[in-house]
This record gives structure tokens, C-alpha cells and sequence, in this order.
């Protein structure tokens, strides 16, 4: 049996079932079997869609993976680490880990204050907290 690339494995139904035409965006994640200049999926997609003489779609980077990405490096800074994926582990998890319970009980106690935010769900006022 033939390897089958992803370009080729998204362009199977695309051809099956003619959604070609129906393709205005491409959502990924930003890594670089997706991204890679000359062969990446998204280029190699884009490719396929100029050779059928329709508009390339626009390439929209996963916004989660972005943000995170985006969260690592500015923490990187801050806090004068550098962690490399899939370790990004900073040194304050493992002390907020180990004394989790007793911060959660006393945030709802209401022995210490929490910023209040309008909206924020309880886990991200905690964590701002």
C-alpha cells in the first residue's frame, strides 16, 4: 500500500466530494509539517487550489497554540526561565501544586480577597488570585 502524505489525504474528499470550491480558510496548528515554507500541508494545499484555478484560501494559524506560544515567551522572560516544549513546567507549579487545597479553601472561605472580575469563571479568578 502506497504512504499517502496529509496533502493528499485532505485532497481525497476535497476531489470525492467536490468541496473544493467551498474552501475559503484553512485553520491549522502552527507546526511545521503545516507550515514549512516550500512543503508544508497549508502551502501544498494552497498549491492544489491555484492548480484548479480557484483563489488560495486563507491560512488562519490555530488561535489556542498561538496564545500559547505567545503566554510561554512572556513568561519565559518574566520569570528568567527557558523552557523548552513539551517541558514548560515553571518553577512556582510545583509550589502552588503542592499547597493547591489549602489556597483553594481559603479563596472560598473568603480569608483572603480575589479580584473581582465581571464574568470571569471561578478557575481564572482563582488563578488570578
Amino acid at each position: 500500500m502506497a504512504k499517502v502524505n496529509n496533502t493528499e489525504g485532505i485532497a481525497k474528499p476535497f476531489d470525492k466530494y467536490s468541496l473544493w470550491i467551498a474552501r475559503k480558510m484553512i485553520i491549522a496548528v502552527t507546526t511545521s509539517v503545516n507550515t514549512e515554507q516550500h512543503s508544508g500541508v497549508v502551502v501544498s494545499l494552497k498549491r492544489k487550489f491555484s492548480e484548479k484555478g480557484l483563489s488560495q484560501p486563507q491560512f488562519i494559524s490555530c488561535q489556542h497554540h498561538v496564545q500559547d506560544r505567545i503566554l510561554r515567551l512572556v513568561m519565559d522572560e518574566e520569570l528568567g526561565c527557558n523552557t523548552t516544549s513539551p517541558n514548560t513546567e515553571y518553577p512556582f507549579f510545583s509550589q502552588l501544586l503542592k499547597n493547591y487545597g489549602e489556597l483553594k479553601a481559603r479563596s472560598e472561605n473568603g480569608t483572603q480577597e480575589i479580584i473581582a472580575k465581571s464574568g470571569w469563571r471561578d478557575d481564572m479568578r482563582f488563578f488570578l488570585h
